[in-house]
């Protein structure tokens, strides 16, 4: 981006996720090495390269300028789910938490803000694969315009926006 157009990004939203099959639908341990790197490779690696990428490039942007990197996380991070298919997933979302938690603790005296932003039901529940992307869309602008003070670790709710859950 900086070579082709002389500028940086001053927002990055990241969102994929890899899951693999199960050779054995009962256990965790049946997942090839190479299989769970590679799904890293894609929901922890991929996306703290370009969040470092990203601040390698705001370090040159006036310091007014909001910077904000979103990553699209979900409930993972902080609760179990007793489905071994998830494996990857999981470990993905919660290595993923721990660098944005990191960064964003680090980074955001600086005015660089780094977000984990988890959609949710309205009571607070995982909401699987029922992710609404226009409400991911409204939420992550109003996030990379620093409407409000949130948390790194946001949650949010469609048609209300931040809504604090544990």
């Amino acid at each position: 981006l900086k070579a082709e157009f002389h500028a940086s990004l001053i927002v990055v939203a990241y969102n994929a996720a890899a899951l693999m099959s199960l050779p054995d639908k009962d256990s965790i341990f049946s997942v090839l090495t190479e299989s769970v790197a590679l799904d890293l490779d894609v929901g922890t690696i991929s996306p703290y390269v370009a969040a470092q990428q990203a601040v390698t490039g705001w370090e040159m942007l006036p310091k007014e300028t909001r910077k904000t990197s979103m990553y699209t996380g979900n409930i993972m991070n902080i609760s179990i789910m007793p489905m071994p298919l998830v494996l990857d997933l999981g470990i993905g979302k919660s290595a993923s938490a721990l660098w944005i938690g990191l960064a964003d603790t680090t980074y955001s005296a600086r005015g660089f803000r780094f977000f984990y932003a988890d959609e949710r039901h309205g009571d607070g529940k995982f909401k699987e694969m029922a992710l609404d992307g226009a409400a991911h869309g409204k939420f992550y602008a109003q996030l990379a315009n620093h409407e409000e003070s949130v948390p790194w670790h946001t949650t949010f709710v469609k048609d209300k926006g931040y809504v604090p859950f544990r």
